[in-house]
């Protein structure tokens, strides 16, 4: 059975209660892209939420899809960023265009039940189809760790 996605309450209190982490994280995210040569590409954030992290990339120049798998979240998201792009779907059934990298920001891929949506996104990356990914430090420092089997 498939869990559904958050309604409008639930996008709301994520909206209000959760965004820091986004916000917070969305420094090192654009440090990880600046060292992988991106500086202002066409970025694919899935989970986007409500657009804490859209934001950060927009502002900094990229071009962004964001995509969630609540109608609700991306309505959200659509207010708080209108010059993003954005879309419902799930991995790995979602349609993605090539990109120039593929972000997620929190629990994205550790939730995703099928292992395929976890490796998914490699497939829409061009370039060397790595995908970097952060965590907080025990004194909230982002620490880079890749998808070991995130290759082209």
């Amino acid at each position: 059975m498939r869990r559904a996605a958050y309604g409008p309450d639930l996008a709301f209190v994520h909206d209000a209660g959760y965004s820091d982490f986004a916000r917070g994280a969305a420094p090192g995210l654009l440090a990880l892209l600046r060292r992988a040569g991106i500086s202002r590409g066409f970025v694919v954030e899935l989970g986007c939420g409500s657009g804490a992290a859209t934001r950060a990339l927009v502002a900094a120049g990229h071009r962004v899809l964001g995509l969630d798998a609540s109608p609700h979240m991306v309505r959200l998201t659509r207010r708080h960023v209108p010059a993003a792009r954005f879309a419902v779907g799930r991995l790995p059934a979602a349609s993605m265009p090539a990109c120039d990298a593929v972000v997620a920001v929190g629990e994205v891929l550790n939730i995703a039940r099928k292992p395929s949506a976890r490796t998914a996104p490699r497939r829409f990356a061009t370039g060397s189809g790595r995908l970097p990914r952060s965590r907080r430090g025990a004194r909230g420092s982002a620490q880079r760790r890749d998808f070991p089997d995130a290759r082209a």
